[in-house]
C-alpha cells in the first residue's frame, strides 16, 4: 500500500479540560495534556484527530475553559499543513444538528490543516436546548461534532465516509445514551448500522460508554457490537489498555484518559494518546506517552506489609508483657496506631523519591506528584486522622488532604458452588427489574395506583421527575421552570378549546381526559421509556411529547381573573359612588350604595356589608350617607394614589353605613348577569361642589340577595 492511501489518526480519549480548573496546583493539567496532544498531532502529519468523548469536565463549562480550548485549537490545527482525504459521505445526514452542513476543512472561509473528529460523552453531553458544550465548537468551525442523536426509541447510526487513495474509512459513532438505556436498545435489535459498503470500507466505530460491567444492564457488552467492525475505539474507561484486544471478529482500543480525574487504582501510572495507520483493510498502532500528565502513584497497603499481625492474639506477642494491663486494649491498639502511622510516612517519603528521580528525567513534568495510600483495615483498628497525616506534605505532594485512606474488611460470605449458573442467569435476567428498582420507579407505581384525584392533573410523574433529575444532576437551573411553563401553556391552551361554561365543567373535562389517558396507556401496553422524557426536556419539546391535563383551581383563578377584568370595565370611571333607588309598592323606598371596594380590604368590608343588608327608612338618610361617601371619594382624589383612594373610600363608607344599617353591594355581580327583573333603580350622581344628586332613569336591575351571594361565594377562597 503507497503513502498517499494510508490515513493516519491520533487519537484520544477523554481530555477533561478545566478539570480541577479552581485549583492552584491542578489547575492547568487538563490544558497541558491537551496541548501536548494537539502537538504530537502537528508533529506527526496526521491527517486528522479523533476523540472519544469527553473533551470537557462539565456540560457546562467555565468561559475561561472554553476559551483556552478554542486558543489551543487554533494555535495548532489551523495551519499551512494540507488535507489530504475526502469526506464522501452525505453533510446534510452527518452534520443535520448544524446549519453547517459540512466539515470545518472544506469552508473556504477557514484554513483548517488538522481537522479533529469527536463525539460528547457522558461529562459534555447534551443539557437544555438539545445542545451541548462541543456544539459551540463546531459552530466556530474548530471541530466537526458527529454522532449526535435525537432517536429516543431506536438509533440509526450512519457513518462517515473517508476517503484517501484507495483506502476508504468508515467512521461509526455516536454520543453517550445512559448505559441501561442504550442496553435496552441493543437487546431489542433497535440500533442499526448502515452496511452497504462494510466489505470494501475499513470500519471504525467510536463509542464511549461503560465497558466493565457494574451491574446487570448498565454497561455494554462486547456482543453487542456488530461483527463488520474492524477496529473499535472505547472511551469512557479510564484506565489505558496499551496495545488493542482481539474479540472474535474485531480489535478494541482502550486509550484511556488523558488526566486522572479520580484517585483510583485504574487512573494510575503513565497516560498515553495513540497513533493509528490504516490502509486498505488493515491498520497498526503506536502508542505515544504522554510527558505532561501530572505523576500519579497509587498503592493498597495492609496490616500485613507494616510487619503488625491483624489478629489481636498476635499482637499479644509482639508487644511486651508489661506493656498490657489487666484492661491493657486501648495501650494495644495505641500501639498499632504509632507503628502503622509511621509505616506510612515512610512509605509515602520512599515513593516520593522515586518521584524525584522520574522528575529530573522529565522536566515537563508538575513538581508536586499524586499519591494515594489505600489501607486496608479491621473494624477494631484505632483511625488516625488522614488530614493531620496529609498536613505533614504540604507543598510536597498534590493531594496532601486526601493522601490516604482507610478501607474497612467487610465480612465475607460463603459462595453457593453448586448451583445451575445458566438457570440462575435467567432468573435474574427475568427478575433485574424488579430486584434493582429505583426509586423513580416506585413513585410512578404509587402513581399509577392512586386513585384519579390523587393524581397529578397539571404535570405528569415523568416530566416531572426528569426535570428534578436535569437540575440535580446536570445542573439546569431552569428546567423544572421550563417543564412547569410548558405543560402549563398547552393545558390552558386546550381547556380554551373546549370553551367551558363554569368552573364545574371544566373539572368534569379534567377527569374525563384523565380517564382516557390512563385508559390509552391500558390498552396499548406501551412502555415509556423515561429517558425519552429527558431527551424532550433537553430539546425544549416536553409538551409535545405527553398529554397534559390542569387541575380545576388554576382554571378557577383563570375564571376570576377575567372576571376582575370585566367587572373593572363595568366601575364607573373616577370610582364615583353609585346609588341605587329601589322602589316597591308594598314597602318603603329601599337604597344601595355602592362603594369601591376593589382593594383587599375595602372588597371583603363590601362583603359583609353586603350581607348585613337591610331597608333606608329614608331618602334623608340616603342622601347623607350619598353626600358622606362623595365627600370620602373627593379626599382620596386629592390625596393621591388610585388603590389608596379605594381603600380608604370602601372602609370609611362600609364602616359608617354598618352603623346606619344601611345595605351596600356593588352593583354589578361578579361575573354574572343581571337577574332579577322585580326592581328598578335609578342611577344616582353627585355634584361634588354643590354636593347635589341628580336622579336618572331606570336603566338596569339588581341581582336579589341569594343570587347576589352566591356569585361571591364561587371565588370567596381566592378573593380571601
Amino acid at each position: 500500500m503507497t503513502k498517499e492511501s494510508k490515513i493516519s489518526i491520533l487519537v484520544a480519549t477523554d481530555i477533561h479540560l478545566g478539570f480541577e480548573e479552581r485549583s492552584l496546583i491542578r489547575g492547568d493539567d487538563s490544558f497541558k495534556t491537551f496541548e501536548e496532544v494537539l502537538s504530537i498531532a502537528q508533529r506527526k502529519k496526521v491527517d486528522f484527530i479523533l476523540l472519544g468523548g469527553d473533551l470537557f469536565h462539565d456540560n457546562k463549562p467555565s468561559r475561561s475553559t472554553v476559551y483556552r480550548c478554542m486558543e489551543l485549537i487554533r494555535k495548532y490545527c489551523f495551519c499551512d499543513h494540507q488535507v489530504k482525504f475526502q469526506l464522501l459521505s452525505n453533510g446534510e445526514v452527518d452534520f443535520y444538528h448544524s446549519a453547517f452542513k459540512h466539515a470545518n476543512f472544506q469552508d473556504s472561509h477557514l484554513k483548517v490543516g488538522i481537522p479533529i473528529f469527536t463525539i460528547y460523552g457522558n461529562h459534555d453531553d447534551i443539557a437544555g436546548n438539545g445542545l451541548c458544550a462541543v456544539d459551540c465548537l463546531h459552530a466556530c468551525g474548530l471541530v466537526n461534532l458527529f454522532g449526535k442523536h435525537e432517536g429516543i426509541e431506536e438509533l440509526n447510526v450512519v457513518p462517515l465516509i473517508v476517503k484517501k487513495g484507495s483506502t476508504k474509512l468508515a467512521l461509526y459513532g455516536f454520543g453517550n445514551v445512559r448505559d441501561e438505556r442504550l442496553h435496552r436498545m441493543f437487546s431489542k435489535g433497535k440500533v442499526t448500522f448502515p452496511s452497504e459498503d462494510a466489505e470494501s470500507c475499513f470500519n471504525l466505530f467510536v463509542i464511549h460508554q461503560n465497558r466493565a460491567q457494574h451491574s446487570l444492564t448498565n454497561y455494554i457488552p462486547i456482543t453487542f457490537i456488530p461483527e463488520m467492525m474492524d477496529l473499535v475505539i472505547w472511551g469512557h474507561e479510564h484506565k489505558p489498555l496499551p496495545d488493542p484486544e482481539w474479540h472474535e471478529k474485531f480489535y478494541v482500543m482502550q486509550p484511556g484518559s488523558t488526566v486522572a480525574t479520580s484517585l483510583s487504582d485504574g487512573e494510575a501510572g503513565p497516560k498515553y494518546c495513540y497513533l493509528l495507520h490504516i490502509a486498505g483493510k488493515e491498520f497498526r498502532s503506536e502508542k505515544i506517552e504522554l510527558t505532561t500528565n501530572r505523576l500519579f502513584h497509587f498503592e493498597d497497603i495492609t496490616l500485613d506489609n507494616t510487619g503488625i499481625p491483624p489478629d489481636s492474639a498476635d499482637l499479644e506477642k509482639k508487644v511486651s508483657p508489661n506493656v498490657l494491663y489487666p484492661s491493657g486494649a486501648w495501650i494495644l491498639y495505641s500501639f498499632i496506631f504509632v507503628q502503622v502511622e509511621k509505616y506510612c510516612v515512610q512509605h509515602v517519603e520512599s515513593l516520593l523519591e522515586k518521584c524525584k528521580l522520574t522528575l529530573e528525567e522529565e522536566m515537563d513534568r508538575p513538581l508536586l506528584p499524586l499519591i494515594r495510600l489505600r489501607l486496608h483495615v479491621n473494624h477494631e483498628f484505632k483511625k488516625f486522622s488522614v488530614k493531620q497525616f496529609g498536613k505533614q506534605f504540604v507543598d510536597r505532594v498534590a493531594n496532601p488532604m486526601d493522601l490516604l485512606i482507610f478501607v474497612t474488611k467487610r465480612d465475607s460470605v460463603p459462595v453457593l458452588t453448586a448451583v445451575d449458573k445458566k438457570l440462575l442467569s435467567a432468573a435474574v435476567r427475568k427478575t433485574s427489574q424488579e430486584a434493582c428498582e429505583r426509586i423513580e420507579a416506585v413513585v410512578e407505581k404509587y402513581y399509577e395506583s392512586a386513585g384519579l384525584f390523587m393524581q397529578m392533573m397539571v404535570h405528569t410523574e415523568k416530566g416531572m421527575r426528569e426535570a428534578v433529575k436535569l437540575y440535580t444532576d446536570k445542573g439546569e437551573i431552569s428546567a423544572i421552570e421550563m417543564v412547569v411553563k410548558n405543560q402549563l401553556e398547552k393545558v390552558q391552551n386546550h381547556i380554551k378549546q373546549l370553551e367551558p361554561e363554569d368552573a364545574s365543567q371544566v373539572t368534569e373535562y379534567l377527569v374525563e381526559i384523565r380517564e382516557k389517558r390512563n385508559a390509552n396507556k391500558k390498552n396499548t401496553n406501551a412502555e415509556v421509556d423515561a429517558d425519552n422524557l429527558a431527551e424532550n426536556i433537553s430539546n425544549n419539546i416536553t409538551t409535545e411529547k405527553c398529554d397534559e391535563v390542569s387541575r380545576s383551581t388554576v382554571v378557577e383563578e383563570n375564571v376570576l381573573n377575567n372576571a376582575n377584568e370585566s367587572n373593572k370595565c363595568n366601575a364607573v370611571a373616577d370610582q364615583n359612588v353609585d346609588i341605587s333607588f329601589a322602589s316597591n309598592t308594598d314597602s318603603s323606598d329601599a337604597a344601595e350604595a355602592e362603594i369601591p371596594t376593589t382593594t383587599r380590604g375595602g372588597r371583603r368590608q363590601g362583603r359583609r356589608a353586603s350581607r348585613k343588608r337591610s331597608l333606608c327608612r329614608s331618602d334623608e338618610m340616603v342622601n347623607e350617607t350619598a353626600e358622606m361617601a362623595a365627600n370620602v371619594s373627593k379626599r382620596g382624589r386629592g390625596r393621591g394614589g388610585r388603590n389608596v383612594r379605594q381603600g380608604r373610600a370602601g372602609q370609611t363608607a362600609n364602616r359608617k353605613i354598618r352603623q346606619r344599617d344601611l345595605l351596600v353591594v356593588p352593583s354589578s355581580p361578579v361575573g354574572g348577569e343581571l337577574a332579577s327583573e322585580d326592581t328598578v333603580t335609578q342611577m344616582v350622581d353627585f355634584d361634588q361642589e354643590s354636593n347635589n344628586v341628580t336622579k336618572h332613569q331606570p336603566t338596569t336591575s339588581m341581582t336579589t340577595r341569594s343570587s347576589q351571594y352566591k356569585k361571591f361565594k364561587i371565588f370567596d377562597s381566592d378573593s380571601e
